[in-house]
């Protein structure tokens, strides 16, 4: 799992993971905290991820709010793969368009690997990846 770093939270992710919290909500104690996510449309007509009771939920519980950027599904790949490209995406979290098979979003420098953030995110298992 790799978390798109666009200067808010990609050197040492402040106000995101606090220590202490052991896993209980919210994930932090920074007043107004949000995250942008980038991430595809789903291609089923009844589902909106950025309204789906779950994902609410969640979002509830992390004590955040979330700019949803959604990309139509039938184009996520060429779009968002061009906007990668050209550094022209601004979001925390980035759905990847492929599989990366040649590493080159990750290789790019714009994405940290989470794992090595462990040790500042208590409520993030272990060896969950």
């Amino acid at each position: 799992m790799y978390l798109y770093s666009a200067g808010r939270y990609g050197a040492d992710l402040p106000g995101v993971c606090v220590s202490g919290l052991q896993g209980e909500p919210p994930i932090t104690k920074e007043d107004g905290a949000s995250l942008k996510i980038l991430a595809q449309t789903s291609n089923y007509t009844n589902v909106d991820i950025a309204s789906a009771e779950i994902v609410e939920t969640v979002i509830a519980n992390a004590g955040i709010t979330v700019d949803w950027q959604l990309v139509d599904d039938n184009n996520y790949a060429d779009s968002v793969g061009s906007m990668l490209t050209t550094g022209a995406v601004d979001a925390d979290i980035v759905l990847l368009p492929d599989q990366d098979p040649n590493q080159t979003y990750i290789k790019s420098g714009m994405f940290v690997a989470l794992d090595n953030y462990f040790s500042v995110m208590p409520t993030f298992p272990n060896g969950w990846m």
